[in-house]
């Protein structure tokens, strides 16, 4: 059905509303203040015993690809809340008040430009969100509260109402104590330095304020047109349009998915069964998180339903739902793998097209992307960078015909320049530009699970229909490619599907990433691929890839050897022997514990066990990379003694 002609009425009647709320501020006098409340003064902050204690927790809430905390203390050991309402509050004056420089160029706040802000249902979100729009309105910004909406329906919002940016306030998929803010702006996710730059204003307690209280922003509700703009469109795109005859079963997670529930209702005809479909802020039944769908410890409803009936696949969904998973007879699948049939699409549409490939995928992804000549680029972690890479990729592809200028180039081929992109971590991307009030083509890469979800679904359908395989599940999709030798067999081990999680100094992580990427880089062979991913090294070969990274976020380092069976041990000893190599270094020259040494057992108990099976040896016993061989390297030398 065609909703396009109401679609276009709710865009201007929300417009219409908004503008007639806002602050007329555009010319009002403002300044550059410093608030005489100290940020670190806050009592959240008041346990630390000295001011670089309390800068240190205050600084652990700026993440690489967005702003997460702690915000309360539900259980004893658990660590101590470090994001304040007062924090969110300077982290909306702050975004107001910077001119941040991005690869599509300067963006910035202005008085009287509107923002959105959207949030999950969780116990904390309502004064989150609250306290970050008072901090937009103190500078002037004019802030619209979606109130409990996906973060998809957010991201588009945007673009539908002609925002200058959007905040989604979520803890995504973890525990009830923490919580976090997602920005963009300009049409651009903000991420690393954009973040850093945030928090420096807010610790130096600087920030814009209009001078006169007339002139602060206002703060807007009541604006369920963003809604009902999202839902008529999954509906054009997808009711009516999948097989009656192919059961689905749903797990909504409790989270923002729920409000969409009767629209998913229209469009899948065969749904088997609902999970968590009421609201659920506290995840009493289990954390809303995609990849722990099959860990019964978590939520078991679904992964018994799944075993039970293998035939029918369970689509589920993270709290703010940007993360779409799969689960078929108790398996999970991950994003790089659900990708596969979107690719091949894709490619063949679009030939050449760059897949961007992160450094945890398995192999057979790269593997299938050149065997359809696509051309696989080995992409930094973090769906703010996914994004970005996305936006680059569209500039070279409007270059390539003959366009200097990619929104040019959108408004003439709005369905060529439809692209799409997908993370391991199920973070999967889409841009599809549409039609706004005004006749325009706009929108942005969004990670809109719901929307992918429907997609996914339909696009199997499809395949499966020409091959005379009604519901072609994902499982026989894959084996059909093995079958025709475009992938190998390495998905279906389940060590290729695991990372290697392990803590560590985090004062040294960097030195360890670092030092991996020169090293591997110094050994290569020619057929090598070895790729600096911003946090650690990739490096790919004909029947293997190898990653090593450290964690933006917490203490850890992460491996992942994805290989054939018969190259694993082989490949897995080089990427361990890497790993022990230099953190024997750093154990000896740089004076780390050397309890960083031992590999975690707990998770990584499948490793343990597959070097006992299959090399009849310890873990522990890899023989450790010759580092001290390759000191004479200027490069390697300063990654492993460099303070970071």
């Amino acid at each position: 059905m065609d909703h396009q002609e109401t679609i276009i009425g709710l865009m201007r009647a929300a417009k219409g509303k908004i503008r007639a709320r806002c602050a007329k501020n555009a010319r009002a006098a403002w300044d550059i203040v410093t608030d005489p409340a100290d940020i670190l003064a806050d009592p959240a902050y008041a346990h630390a015993a000295t001011r670089e204690e309390k800068r240190r927790l205050f600084r652990e809430v700026q993440k690489e690809y967005d702003i997460r905390g702690f915000v309360a203390q539900q259980k004893p050991g658990q660590p101590p809340v470090n994001f304040p309402l007062s924090l969110a509050f300077r982290i909306g004056a702050a975004l107001a008040s910077i001119r941040f420089e991005t690869h599509k160029g300067p963006v910035s706040l202005e008085p009287g430009d509107v923002f959105l802000i959207g949030r999950d249902n969780g116990p904390d979100s309502s004064a989150r969100a609250g306290a970050l729009a008072e901090g937009l309105a103190t500078a002037g910004v004019n802030v619209v509260m979606l109130g409990v909406a996906p973060s998809g329906e957010l991201y588009n919002a945007v673009s539908n109402l002609g925002a200058r940016g959007g905040a989604q306030v979520t803890r995504s998929h973890v525990e009830i104590n923490i919580n976090g803010i997602k920005l963009l702006l300009g049409g651009v996710t903000l991420f690393g330095d954009h973040i850093k730059e945030i928090f420096d204003w807010v610790e130096e307690n600087r920030y814009r304020r209009m001078r006169s209280p007339a002139d602060r922003g206002a703060i807007i509700d009541g604006i369920t047109e963003a809604f009902e703009i999202q839902r008529l469109r999954y509906l054009e795109r997808y009711e009516g349009k999948l097989d009656p005859a192919c059961p689905v079963a749903i797990d909504l997670g409790g989270g923002t998915a729920v409000k969409y529930r009767d629209t998913l209702a229209r469009i899948f005809p065969s749904i088997v069964r609902f999970f968590r479909d009421e609201d659920d802020p506290h995840s009493t039944k289990g954390l809303a998180d995609p990849t722990r769908l099959d860990q019964r410890g978590n939520y078991a409803e679904a992964y018994d339903f799944s075993v039970a009936n293998p035939s029918v696949p369970v689509l589920s969904f993270d709290l703010d739902a940007d993360r779409f998973g799969l689960m078929i007879d108790g398996k999970v699948w991950k994003g790089d793998t659900m990708m596969l049939p979107i690719y091949e699409e894709q490619i063949a549409r679009k030939p050449g097209t760059p897949v961007r490939i992160d450094a945890r995928t398995n192999l057979i992804v790269d593997e299938a992307v050149r065997h359809w000549k696509g051309r696989s680029i080995c992409q930094a972690i973090g769906h703010s960078k996914v994004k970005k890479g996305m936006d680059l990729d569209l500039v070279q592809e409007a270059a390539d015909a003959g366009y200097d200028d990619a929104d040019r180039y959108v408004q003439d081929h709005p369905d060529r320049a439809e692209t799409f992109q997908g993370e391991f971590s199920l973070h999967l991307f889409r841009f599809k530009p549409e039609r706004d009030d005004e006749g325009r083509y706009v929108g942005t890469p969004v990670d809109d699970a719901i929307d992918f979800a429907c997609y996914f679904v339909r696009m199997l359908q499809q395949r499966g229909a020409r091959l005379s395989r009604p519901c072609l599940q994902l499982p026989e999709y894959l084996d059909m490619l093995r079958a025709q030798g475009i992938i190998g067999d390495s998905y279906t081990y389940r060590e290729n599907n695991i990372e290697i999680r392990t803590e560590y100094d985090p004062l040294l992580k960097k030195n360890l990433g670092h030092a991996a990427y020169e090293l591997f880089r110094l050994v290569a062979d020619a057929e090598e691929e070895v790729t600096w991913i911003d946090d650690g090294v990739s490096a790919i070969s004909a029947g293997r890839k190898l990653m090593l990274r450290f964690s933006n976020t917490s203490p850890k380092v992460t491996m992942k050897c994805d290989a054939r069976p018969e190259l694993w041990i082989e490949a897995a000893s080089r990427l361990l022997g890497v790993f022990f190599g230099i953190t024997d270094y750093l154990i000896a020259r740089r004076g780390m514990d050397a309890g960083f040494r031992t590999i975690s057992r707990g998770e990584n108990e499948f490793l343990y066990a597959i070097f006992k099976e299959r090399a009849g040896k310890d873990v522990h016993a890899i023989a450790p990379f010759p580092v001290e061989e390759y000191l004479g390297v200027a490069s390697l030398k300063d990654a492993l003694d460099k303070e970071f």
